[in-house]
């Protein structure tokens, strides 16, 4: 196993020439390919930093002053940024203003920065920078003290110990301990922090990545046992390729690229090691022009200079399967990767949820992943759109499309969910048969009420796949749509795999976009858009099975 260390600091290094192209002089502000700025931009000064104070045989950087003139007016530029309380503009790269906050991330980054670089800053610098921080962080601290439990807090949390400590800060420190302490204290036992009645396998490394950067700092032993069942939970719903699993986050879309959050916290235990060897590996084969990442020069400042391979973990075996803590099940068949959710939210709390743009609504339960080709089901969730739903019922006027409750259930080579529509029982089966095979059935189980259900399944094309149907023949595109009647057992052929159903006659439709709760606008970019299978289900014909044969 090569070296993951050195994997890590090449995969930063190669990151740096875009720094370098990003960066606008007179401002000190890297900015976006459009041209557009967000305050996060600047986090790149951590990383650089980094580079520049460290030696390693794969770094060029090390005391080079091109670098540490970056990192200046870049930190520069934070400070210029603040007003008299410290805080910035919440400004994206599309323009668009959130408001005035204490951006967590760039904070934390920064200060990071002071720490490395705090021996190399002229005086003048240096004074200004502490004071910028210090404001920041004392207003970060006035916000904690009032905050419950939730991502953005338990990071401040996190930062306010290592500010404390930078800054020489007791009371800072102090009451950061406390903090993590209910942080830890509220972890649900499956190994997540709840969010919208369920998991979010994004914002869950919030939490990862904060508690391990904790413990580095303080040494606190109480986080590691909330640490091993979190690593166990994300290597469960983590991808062959490093990318998150979206089927049971109830906030982010599906993501081809592995995170780079997290690692600090996975670090903290044996199993963790292994499993963060293989997100550095599988980053540096998504990003071969480099990522110059501060959540990544965290992990790096912690990395040990080698890591032994021991026991596999889930994503190198050939099979696996588990029904994870009574809520999802995860399957490692071949080269297939599936997971099931039954992660669902009671009908009181769905109303409740409503009107968060954060929270989506849980209405898609199915993923298959396959080697050659990724992601072939699946996306994630949306928000207020039954036909992103698997299941849509209409009753009268009324229509429902995200179940109240749930059961799951496993087999030699089936998993099957059940999901409760206010007394209508559907169900989602996934069935192997062989190694380039896969069976997804759909039924009504109990019909209680329904006029109608529809059912749906997204499929995952990129931009520029070639589909054929029959005679017909198109080239994915974001920008146009398409409408095909696809026949019974008539098949949809990529150059990677076919898909047919075998039971009914079906439509397929692209695209379909989910709601983007990011954009002010909630327009979903390009790469969110679905290709969607549709069929009707009824009580004379309840059930229907899509077969997906990989080539």
């Amino acid at each position: 196993m090569e070296n993951s260390k050195n994997s890590l600091v090449r995969l930063i290094v190669k990151g740096v020439d875009k720094c370098k192209s990003n960066f606008d002089k007179k401002t000190g502000r890297f900015l976006a390919e459009n041209g557009g700025w967000a305050v996060t931009n600047q986090d790149v000064i951590f990383p650089l930093s980094y580079l520049y104070v460290n030696k390693h045989p794969e770094n060029p950087y090390y005391k080079n002053d091109e670098i540490l003139n970056l990192c200046f007016c870049g930190g520069d530029a934070l400070r210029n940024a603040q007003d008299a309380d410290g805080k910035v503009e919440f400004v994206k790269i599309d323009g668009s203003k959130w408001g005035k906050t204490y951006m967590c991330w760039s904070m934390f980054h920064w200060l990071e920065t002071f720490r490395l670089l705090k021996n190399f800053l002229p005086s003048e610098r240096a004074n200004s920078w502490q004071e910028g921080l210090y404001i920041a962080f004392e207003g970060i601290f006035k916000e904690l003290q009032k905050s419950k439990v939730h991502n953005i807090p338990t990071w401040n949390a996190m930062a306010i110990f290592k500010a404390g400590l930078t800054f020489q800060n007791e009371k800072w420190q102090k009451y950061a301990k406390e903090f993590i302490k209910k942080v830890v204290k509220s972890m649900n036992p499956d190994g997540y922090w709840q969010e919208g009645q369920g998991p979010t396998t994004s914002y869950n490394l919030v939490y990862v990545h904060s508690l391990g950067l904790y413990y580095c700092a303080s040494k606190d032993e109480f986080v590691i046992p909330s640490l091993k069942t979190a690593t166990n939970f994300h290597i469960h719903f983590t991808y062959p390729d490093g990318s998150l699993v979206e089927t049971i986050d109830g906030r982010v879309k599906y993501n081809s690229n592995p995170s780079c959050m997290g690692l600090p916290g996975f670090l903290t235990t044996e199993k963790g090691k292994r499993f963060s060897a293989f997100l550095v590996k599988n980053l540096c084969l998504k990003n071969p022009k480099g990522l110059c990442s501060p959540y990544l020069t965290s992990a790096l400042e912690i990395w040990p200079d080698e890591i032994k391979p021991k026991d596999k973990i889930i994503q190198e075996l050939t099979e696996y399967s588990r029904v994870y803590n009574g809520n999802a099940i995860v399957r490692k068949h071949k080269n297939f990767y599936t997971c099931l959710s039954g992660y669902v939210a009671p009908a009181k709390i769905q109303s409740e949820l409503s009107n968060n743009r954060w929270i989506q609504d849980r209405s898609n339960f199915v993923s298959i992943w396959y080697k050659l080709c990724g992601l072939i089901i699946g996306g994630g969730n949306s928000k207020e759109q039954p036909t992103w739903a698997n299941f849509s019922l209409w009753k009268g006027t009324f229509r429902l499309w995200c179940p109240d409750a749930s059961q799951v259930f496993s087999k030699e080579n089936e998993d099957k969910v059940i999901l409760d529509f206010a007394g209508t029982k559907c169900s989602i089966s996934v069935r192997f048969s062989g190694e380039k095979q896969v069976k997804i059935m759909f039924e009504v189980i109990k019909f209680s009420g329904a006029d109608k259900i529809q059912s749906s399944l997204l499929l995952c094309l990129e931009k520029g796949t070639r589909v054929k149907c029959g005679k017909y023949k198109f080239i994915v595109d974001p920008i146009y749509s398409e409408v095909i009647f696809v026949k019974k057992s008539q098949t949809i052929q990529t150059k990677h795999y076919l898909i047919k159903s075998l039971k009914k006659h079906t439509f397929f439709y692209w695209p379909e976009y989910p709601f983007n709760p990011y954009a002010i606008n909630g327009a979903s970019p390009p790469e969110s858009a679905r290709g969607k299978l549709i069929f009707e289900l009824t009580s004379k014909s309840p059930k229907n099975e899509i077969l997906i044969r990989v080539k």
